[in-house]
């Protein structure tokens, strides 16, 4: 339960809890060039290499719209290509330029930096936490499913 937040839900202690997280990383990544949003698209983009804007959009349950604005940053910072589909012509795959991977890399050193201050001071093993936010996960996506 987070402190004075006791007649708050689990749901709205999630809530204030990503926005202190989104705080942490963009000050940790201030000097980077790259927002906390912005290093979490970079690094999807590295995890899941040449993938369509749909995909990803798909993966991180974004709209497509708001998917569309990261692209065309990343885009305008040379930081994207864009390339062909072979699966489908009438679409692309997006992936990181050598500029955009160099971006990615240098914000990596800071955001792991958070990433080890975090774990250190917390209460439970980090594998605990990551499946519990894990079960979270399986649990909205199944709340949010519009019936049939």
């Amino acid at each position: 339960m987070i402190e004075g937040a006791a007649k708050h839900t689990s749901l709205f202690d999630l809530w204030l809890v990503s926005h202190r997280v989104r705080r942490a990383v963009d000050e940790r990544l201030a000097d980077t060039g790259l927002s906390g949003d912005d290093f979490a698209m970079y690094s999807l983009c590295v995890v899941q290499g040449p993938t369509t804007p749909t995909r990803l959009a798909q993966w991180v349950g974004m709209r497509p719209s708001t998917l569309t604005a990261y692209i065309s940053r990343m885009d305008a910072r040379g930081h994207l290509k864009r390339i062909p589909n072979p699966a489908d012509g009438r679409s692309f795959l997006v992936e990181l330029t050598p500029e955009g991977r160099e971006a990615f890399e240098r914000a990596s050193a800071n955001y792991l930096t958070l990433v080890a201050d975090v774990e250190r001071h917390l209460p439970i093993p980090v594998d605990s936490l990551r499946q519990a936010i894990a079960q979270l996960d399986r649990a909205v996506q199944a709340a949010g499913q519009k019936p049939a």
